[in-house]
């Protein structure tokens, strides 16, 4: 079977843009916490949250980058 091109609509790349977006902006709130507390326990959870926005972003350009890749 032949795979088709996959086309994302303006509206497809506007919601991964917001879906970024809030991802980039949670991490700069959350850098922003970091660096205003000194208890171990509140930065080691923020710093899995943060961790876990950063891998939603990666995706987020990996989705992009795979389908620039594919069509070009």
């Amino acid at each position: 079977m032949k795979e088709e091109n996959k086309i994302f609509t303006s509206k497809d790349l506007a919601y991964l843009s917001d879906i970024f977006n809030w991802n980039l902006i949670a991490n700069q709130k959350i850098d922003f916490f970091l660096k205003n507390t000194t208890d171990e326990q509140v930065i080691e959870l923020f710093t899995n949250i943060s961790n876990m926005h950063n891998e939603f972003c990666e995706k987020i350009i990996n989705i992009l980058k795979k389908w620039e890749n594919k069509n070009g």
